[in-house]
C-alpha cells in the first residue's frame, strides 16, 4: 500500500523530478489515498444514507442507492486501473528483462569507445521503453513506487558519457513521448541526471 511504504527510500535514492513530475505523484498519491481509504468512506456514507433514509423514506432510498452505486463504480475503476497497472508492469520489466544484459553491456564498455550497430539497436529499444514507462506514468496508470524505482535505474543509463552522445543524437527527434525533458539532449551527462533544477 501506498501509505504505509511512502518515504522508506533513504534520502540519497529518492529521484529528484521536474515540476510535472511531481505534479503527478500528488496527483497519483492522493488517488492511492482515497483507493486506500475507500471502506471507511463507504461505511460513514452508508450510514449517513441509512440515516437519511429512516428520516425520509422515498428520497433516501434513491440517495442510497445513488450512493451505493457511486461507490460500486468506484470499486471497479479501482480495480480495473490496478489490473492495466499489472499488465503493463508485467509488459514493461518482461521487455526490460530481454534487454537488460546488453544496456549494462553498452554501461559496462570503456567511456571513449563508441557503440556499436547492436547497441545502439538495443538503446533505441531502451529508449521506446522509456518513454512508454514515462507516458503511461503521465496518464496515471504507473504506481508512484514504480516510477521512482524505473527513474532511478533510467538515471543511471543516462550517466553513461557513450549513451549520451548517442542519446544527443536519438533524443533530438522528439519520438520518445517527452523522454527528452527526463533527460534533454543538450545536458551533460551530470546534469540530465539532477533535473531537480529544471529543463535547461
Amino acid at each position: 500500500m501506498m501509505g504505509k511504504n511512502q518515504g522508506l527510500l533513504p534520502m540519497a535514492t529518492q529521484v529528484p523530478s521536474l515540476p510535472f513530475e511531481r505534479k503527478i505523484l500528488r496527483r497519483s498519491r492522493l488517488k492511492h489515498w482515497f483507493y486506500d481509504h475507500l471502506t471507511g468512506f463507504s461505511a460513514v456514507l452508508l450510514s449517513a444514507g441509512v440515516i437519511f433514509v429512516v428520516a425520509v423514506h422515498a428520497i433516501g432510498a434513491a440517495v442510497l442507492t445513488g450512493v451505493l452505486g457511486l461507490l460500486y463504480f468506484i470499486n471497479q475503476h479501482r480495480l480495473n486501473e490496478t489490473r492495466l497497472f499489472l499488465e503493463l508492469f508485467r509488459d514493461f520489466n518482461q521487455r526490460y528483462d530481454k534487454m537488460g544484459d546488453d544496456v549494462h553491456r553498452a554501461l559496462g564498455r570503456k567511456q571513449p569507445q563508441p557503440l556499436s550497430p547492436a547497441e545502439e539497436a538495443t538503446l533505441v529499444g531502451y529508449f521506446n521503453l522509456c518513454g512508454e514507462e514515462l507516458l503511461m506514468f503521465r496518464q496515471g496508470y504507473i504506481h508512484p513506487d514504480a516510477w521512482t524505482a524505473w527513474r532511478l535505474g533510467m538515471n543511471d543509463v543516462f550517466k553513461n558519457q557513450a549513451i549520451r552522445r548517442f542519446w544527443a543524437r536519438e533524443g533530438c527527434l522528439g519520438s520518445y513521448y517527452g523522454l527528452e525533458n527526463l533527460f534533454p539532449v543538450d545536458a551533460e551527462p551530470d546534469e540530465a541526471v539532477d533535473p531537480a533544477a529544471g529543463a535547461p
